[in-house]
């Protein structure tokens, strides 16, 4: 029964951290499709996209891997995360290489080709975090996923509207994607150490 508690826990947790991510951008995109007009919009579009498909090569399923086996023996989730920090980093930096050198071909125009630059930051923090979150997921920490999500979804909100009320148009919202990405991350580094110094008092 404690493990059927544990399990519906950590899934409510998870769906909760999905809808967070729905509901903020549900909000977000159209404001920022207003404020940015047609025009950067479509190019905001066009980089978002653009980058989501490098961003499989940079995830590579590694944290349903990770989620697996800790899940089966969490004593080894220290190891088991700098192992596939390994992997991780590998697809990242062949992911982040590609993005760029394909974007740069593409000739789109200097802010669309910034843009992409940039954003292909998002695929070494975005790869990073989710390999946390496996270890989160395994660990039935899922709660604080939901946290890391929800305070970076709130500040990317907040400073994309102000970025865009303050005159840094396009650019100036992939970089808040960037820093609230990557606060999410440092927080989910934070839970994870906690995680993992917390299951090993138990045992």
């Amino acid at each position: 029964m404690g493990r059927a508690k544990q399990f519906a826990a950590n899934s409510f947790w998870l769906a909760t951290s999905t809808v967070i991510i729905i509901f903020v951008g549900a909000i977000y995109r159209p404001i920022i499709g207003r404020i940015l007009g047609p025009a950067d919009f479509g190019s905001y579009n066009f980089i978002t996209t653009f980058i989501g498909y490098f961003l499989i090569i940079a995830l590579f399923g590694v944290r349903q891997v990770v989620a697996r086996e800790i899940g089966r023996d969490p004593g080894t989730a220290r190891i088991f995360l700098l192992k596939s920090a390994k992997i991780r980093a590998f697809t990242i930096l062949v992911s982040m290489i590609a993005c760029c050198l394909i974007g740069y071909g593409l000739n789109r125009g200097h802010t669309v080709t910034l843009g992409i630059f940039i954003m292909s930051i998002s695929l070494a923090i975005t790869g990073v975090g989710e390999l946390l979150e496996g270890v989160l997921i395994a660990l039935a920490r899922s709660f604080y996923i939901a946290v890391s999500n929800l305070i970076g979804s709130l500040l990317r909100l907040g400073l994309g509207i102000w970025a865009l009320e303050a005159g840094y148009g396009l650019i100036g919202v992939l970089w808040v994607f960037i820093l609230t990405a990557g606060l999410s991350t440092v927080l989910n580094m934070v839970f994870t150490s906690y995680a993992i110094r917390l299951h090993k008092q138990k045992t």
